[in-house]
C-alpha cells in the first residue's frame, strides 16, 4: 500500500522530530535533588516540551502539512502565553503558600489580595484556552477538535506526573519514561 505524498513527507518530519527528541526528552528531567534552572535551561525545556506535544498532537490528529503548517504558530502563541500565565500564577500560589504557613492573620490583606490575583490568573487561563479553542476551529474538522481536546489534558497530566516523578527522583513503572500507555478513557486517543 503506497502512502500519498504528503502523507509520505509528514512522516518524515515526525521521524526527524521523533529522532530528535530521543535525544531531547531524557534531558527534561533531572534526578537527584531539585535546583532552580536558569532562565535560559527553562526555555529550553519548555521547547523541548513544544517539540513533544507537536509531535505526538500530528501522529494523534493524523495531521498532513497543510494542518500543521496552519496550526504551528497557533499553538506556539497559545503555549507562549499560557506559559507566561501560568508562571505567574505558580509565583503568586508560592507567595500565598508562604504566606500561609507564617500564620500571621494580621496579614490579612495581602493574603486576600494574593488569593484574588491566582483566581484571576486561572479566569485568564480559562479565557485563553476558549480563545485558542476557537482559533482551533477554523482550522479543525469536530472530531479532531475533540481529539486536540482530549490531546492537549492528557499531554498536560502526562507532562505533569513526568515532571513531579523526575523530581521526585522516581523510577520504575511509573518513572523515567513519559507518554507510557494511555489509561482505558483515552483508548484511540494514543
Amino acid at each position: 500500500m503506497t502512502m500519498p505524498p504528503h502523507a509520505a513527507a509528514a512522516r518524515r518530519l515526525v521521524a526527524a522530530i521523533l529522532a530528535a527528541l530521543m535525544l531531547a526528552v531524557p534531558m527534561l528531567a533531572h534526578a537527584g535533588p531539585r535546583r532552580d534552572l536558569s532562565p535560559e535551561e527553562q526555555e529550553r525545556r519548555w521547547k523541548r516540551v513544544d517539540m513533544v506535544r507537536m509531535w505526538k498532537m500530528a501522529e494523534v490528529l493524523d495531521l498532513n502539512e497543510d494542518e500543521m503548517a496552519a496550526l504551528i504558530p497557533l499553538l506556539r502563541d497559545y503555549h507562549n502565553q499560557w506559559r507566561t500565565l501560568a508562571v505567574k500564577r505558580e509565583t503568586a500560589l508560592k507567595d500565598l503558600r508562604s504566606l500561609a504557613m507564617a500564620g500571621d492573620d494580621t496579614k490579612a490583606k495581602e493574603i486576600t489580595s494574593k488569593t484574588n490575583e491566582i483566581l484571576e490568573l486561572e479566569d485568564d487561563l480559562l479565557k485563553l484556552r476558549r480563545t485558542h479553542y476557537e482559533a482551533m476551529k477554523q482550522h479543525l474538522s469536530p472530531t479532531k477538535l475533540a481529539k486536540y481536546l482530549l490531546f492537549e489534558i492528557r499531554f498536560q497530566r502526562e507532562i505533569q506526573r513526568f515532571m513531579n516523578d523526575a523530581r521526585d527522583g522516581r523510577r520504575g513503572p511509573r518513572g523515567g519514561r513519559p507518554f507510557q500507555s494511555p489509561p482505558p478513557s483515552d483508548e484511540g486517543f494514543e
